[in-house]
């Protein structure tokens, strides 16, 4: 049987491989889209927790005449920072939860062990992204440890002096770094 050229149906090899290199592009742009969406994602959740438990730490001070204190250690529930629990006296914020809050929040990447690129030296196996809180009862400093994941404005409210994290601090803060 003798197949007409004229007649015969597909595509050619070229054809094939522009589709598919097209469709590569798409998926390659389609990833690194995502991969920015779900930073942004856990940026705003550290934003929202830090404030959450900002607002936590005035009620408990109004109500008790002074912060939480850690003896001015850091303590979080990363181990560079004791590893601590998330509610009573052991809680990264001694005694904030569960009577002020139902419990401490944890960084939306906490345990995540790889160096943060933006400052490998401070974010490590034992420093990994977590929220690390410092009080002398009277002041205090909260901080997102190795967040934000990306660089960010330098107007953002929350930046640190640091690029690799946020904070919040009491209005009179001494406490250093």
């Amino acid at each position: 049987m003798k197949i007409n050229n004229k007649t015969a149906k597909g595509f050619t090899l070229l054809e094939i491989l522009v589709v598919v290199t097209i469709i590569g592009l798409l998926a390659a742009v389609g990833v690194v889209s995502y991969g920015s969406l779900l930073k942004g994602s856990r940026e705003s959740r550290r934003k929202a927790d830090l404030e959450q438990i900002r607002a936590a730490l005035e009620i408990y001070k109004s109500a008790n005449g002074a912060y939480p204190t850690t003896a001015g250690a850091w303590w979080g529930p990363c181990t560079g920072a004791g590893s601590h629990t998330d509610t009573g006296a052991s809680g990264y914020v001694p005694n904030l939860a569960p009577t002020y809050m139902n419990r401490l929040p944890h960084d939306p990447k906490e345990g995540y062990a790889t160096a943060n690129p933006i400052s490998p030296a401070n974010c490590g196996a034992a420093w990994n992204y977590c929220y690390i809180y410092r009080s002398n009862s009277i002041d205090y400093k909260l901080m997102a440890n190795c967040g934000p994941e990306s660089t960010v404005a330098t107007n953002d409210p929350y930046k640190d002096w640091r690029t690799w994290t946020y904070q919040i601090s009491s209005s009179g803060t001494s406490l250093g770094w």
